[in-house]
């Protein structure tokens, strides 16, 4: 995440972007093989995997959303961002941490429901902070391309978060589904 930062708040944001494009890259990689043993297992895999499978093609999705947010960071070359947007690029952080925790004790077999939540608390705090990024930016900006260039970065923000909160829901539903005792 501190290269989506180096990249919303640098005057040179093309190696920050190069960087997440390296993740990126590093991220369909991990998919790919992963996915590979996926299809080596037999059935006796505990989680179904069409439900392992989508969990992969999310978190893909969210790399992917993280990848094009940046694209457009270095492009528009924003400079220092709108405290609404770093704010937003703090939830999108906290989100990644949420996530991680869930995936970690979905992994062991243990209850993630303080992450469902949590998530869920992110997700109300990310919508009010767009709708006010979006009414600050509709009040204060003066520059029609800046003020279009910020509403599209807003806008990618909060789909990543949504993204976040999507992939946590996939973990929710496996769980119900394959631990129906828990």
């Amino acid at each position: 995440m501190a290269a989506l930062d180096d990249c919303a708040g640098s005057a040179d944001p093309s190696a920050a972007f190069a960087e997440i494009q390296n993740l990126e890259r590093q991220g369909d990689e991990i998919m790919r093989a992963a996915l590979r043993d996926l299809e080596r297992l037999h059935g006796d895999f505990p989680t179904p995997r069409e439900i392992v499978r989508r969990q992969f093609h999310q978190q893909d999705r969210i790399l992917d959303a993280i990848e094009l947010l940046a694209g457009r960071l270095a492009a528009y070359r924003l400079g220092r961002l709108p405290a609404p947007a770093v704010q937003l690029l703090g939830v999108v952080r906290a989100c990644a941490g949420v996530l991680e925790a869930a995936i970690q004790a979905f992994g062991e077999g243990r209850r993630f429901a303080d992450q469902i939540e949590t998530m869920s608390d992110l997700e109300n705090e990310a919508d009010q902070l767009y709708i006010a990024a979006i009414r600050d930016l509709a009040d204060r900006e003066q520059d029609p391309r800046r003020m279009l260039m910020l509403t599209e970065v807003y806008g990618m923000l909060e789909r990543i978060i949504n993204l976040f909160e999507d992939s946590v829901q996939s973990l929710e539903d496996a769980t119900f589904r394959t631990f129906s005792g828990w």
